[in-house]
C-alpha cells in the first residue's frame, strides 16, 4: 500500500458544484469573527485522500479541539465500495458539515483529520469577539 496522505479544510461555506465536473467552492480563512461567544457554530469541511487500500473499509475522524484542550470528534465511516467508484486517480474527496460545536471562548481551535487512526492534516481556526 502507498503512503496514505490527506489535506483538509475548514470553511465556514463549502459548496460542491457538479455541472461539468465536480468540484468546490470554499471560502478559505483563518479568523472568524462572531457576535456572541460562548455560541455553538457549524461549518464545513473538506478533506482530499490519495494512498487509501481500496480493498479495505477505512474509518475517517475529524477532532475539533478548543483552545482549553477541549476535543469533539466528527466520525465517518468509508466503505470499500466509495474507493472503487475513483476511476482517474487514486485521490478521494470527502466533504461534510461540522454542526452545532461549542465555541467555547475566544482563540484558536485546530481541526485534525485522521484515516484509520492515523493523523492526516491539521487546520487551524481563530474565533474572535465582534468589537474585541
Amino acid at each position: 500500500m502507498d503512503e496514505v496522505i490527506g489535506n483538509l479544510w475548514i470553511s465556514p461555506n463549502i459548496t460542491e458544484n457538479t455541472e461539468n465536473e465536480s468540484y468546490y467552492n470554499i471560502l478559505v480563512g483563518n479568523t472568524i469573527n462572531l457576535k456572541y461567544i460562548p455560541t455553538k457554530f457549524s461549518m464545513g469541511f473538506l478533506l482530499t485522500v490519495s494512498g487509501l487500500d481500496k480493498e479495505q473499509n477505512h474509518t475517517m475522524k475529524i477532532e475539533v479541539k478548543s483552545p482549553m484542550n477541549e476535543v469533539a470528534p466528527y466520525t465517518l465511516d468509508i466503505a470499500k465500495e466509495q474507493l472503487l467508484s475513483i476511476h482517474h486517480t487514486d485521490s478521494f474527496t470527502i466533504s461534510g458539515d461540522l454542526n452545532n460545536f461549542d465555541i467555547i471562548q475566544e482563540g484558536i481551535y485546530t481541526f485534525s483529520a485522521y484515516i484509520d487512526g492515523k493523523e492526516l492534516n491539521s487546520y487551524r481556526v481563530a474565533f474572535k469577539k465582534e468589537g474585541d
